[in-house]
């Protein structure tokens, strides 16, 4: 089967989880005999645009983004110019010729569409006139709302709120055109399905594919002190700000607890947290393999405050025997479910900082029994019955 799969970035460009993901998917795919093409946007100047290349077995085309910026180099920008990029993204002329271009050109059996930003919501109406089967995975909430997190600064916004009333009228009626609508948690599914009520015959969930490491135990009982993790963009939605917090209450207690951070943020939003908790003794490491961070830790604390549509440093964490707090937000409370671990869900930095001090060595180990459905293999199998349904 020739399969095409749009999503905002792929390899070697990526900004969070979902680029992981449809590279899972995308692999996992061709290693099971599909031909699948993956077709993503890079800054119009790039090296890369205009070309293609193979990466483990799966074709890449980068398509040069033809709006009025390149959005993923955390460059200041005005509203008024980020209100027009978000208007034009809704229906870009420009981005949809390419795109059209490709599909005469591949000739696909199956159009995946993921992440859309850059491509624009309106290319979904021109997919549909090519009599392809198309499919979209929701992986963030881009048909809602233009900052694809729901969040305005620290609260998450109401699905009833004007902003996302209006952003959804103009970009949800193209998910009319898809034949099957993905979501990657129930979470996401109902969050959609709740917006657009056309969309709840088509619907299916299939979680994110995580790479699991089987049989290890991270413990180092020997080690004398917790080490406590944070991984991911250190940002006010991510709970950057209650991890420093957590650091700076163990500081004050005396406790030789250690906390290691990985990722990065806005410089002046990182320091203006170091600042505020002064006591906090943290290892930034900046971006690291994830394998290299979860090795050094014992204790992943996840304070996100936005409605994470799926979280997959949970998975990743507990496949490298790596215990993880978290707060309940969006789809991890229902990963934890399925990991049977819903005792280390807290609702708040109190409940947080009782629970972390309470931890000992004895407490983490714990077996592992990982959700069969966020295997790759199990992942590919799934989509591949949906592109065969």
């Amino acid at each position: 089967m020739k399969i095409l799969i749009l999503n905002t970035l792929y390899y070697p460009y990526k900004v969070g989880g979902a680029e992981v993901s449809v590279q899972f998917l995308a692999e996992g795919l061709a290693e099971i005999g599909h031909d699948v093409y993956v077709a993503c946007i890079v800054p119009k100047g790039s090296v890369h645009a205009n070309t293609s290349t193979t990466i483990n077995g799966v074709n890449v085309l980068y398509v040069p983004l033809l709006n009025l910026y390149w959005p993923f180099n955390d460059k200041a920008r005005g509203k008024l110019i980020k209100l027009m990029w978000h208007i034009l993204d809704s229906f870009n002329p420009l981005m949809i010729r390419q795109v059209k271009k490709l599909v005469k050109a591949i000739k696909p059996d199956v159009i995946h569409t993921n992440n859309l930003a850059g491509f624009s919501a309106g290319v979904l109406s021109c997919l549909t006139k090519s009599k392809v089967k198309v499919l979209h995975t929701a992986r963030d909430y881009y048909f809602l709302h233009p900052n694809c997190t729901l969040m305005d600064g620290k609260e998450q916004l109401s699905k009833d709120c004007l902003s996302v009333k209006f952003w959804s009228a103009i970009r949800g009626r193209f998910l009319k055109n898809v034949d099957t609508f993905i979501s990657i948690s129930y979470f996401v599914k109902e969050l959609y399905c709740t917006r657009f009520d056309f969309l709840s015959s088509k619907s299916e969930v299939v979680y994110n594919p995580v790479q699991v490491v089987d049989g290890l135990n991270n413990v180092k009982s020997n080690r004398g002190e917790l080490v406590f993790g944070f991984i991911g963009r250190l940002s006010p939605e991510k709970g950057f700000d209650d991890f420093v917090k957590l650091a700076d209450f163990f500081s004050s207690a005396n406790s030789n607890a250690k906390f290691i951070v990985a990722g990065k943020g806005e410089s002046k939003y990182v320091n203006s947290i170091l600042s505020l908790y002064h006591r906090a003794n943290i290892e930034l490491l900046g971006f690291v393999e994830p394998s290299t961070f979860y090795e050094r830790i014992d204790v992943l604390v996840s304070p996100t405050k936005w409605p994470e549509p799926f979280g997959r440093t949970i998975i990743e964490a507990r496949s490298f025997g790596v215990r993880v707090i978290a707060y309940p937000s969006g789809g991890i409370r229902e990963i934890f479910y399925l990991l049977n671990e819903s005792e280390f869900l807290v609702e708040d930095f109190d409940t947080l900082k009782v629970l972390a001090l309470s931890l000992s060595f004895n407490s983490l180990d714990k077996e592992i029994k990982m959700h069969e459905g966020f295997l790759i293999k199990e992942h590919c199998s799934q989509v591949e019955e949906l592109y065969n349904a």
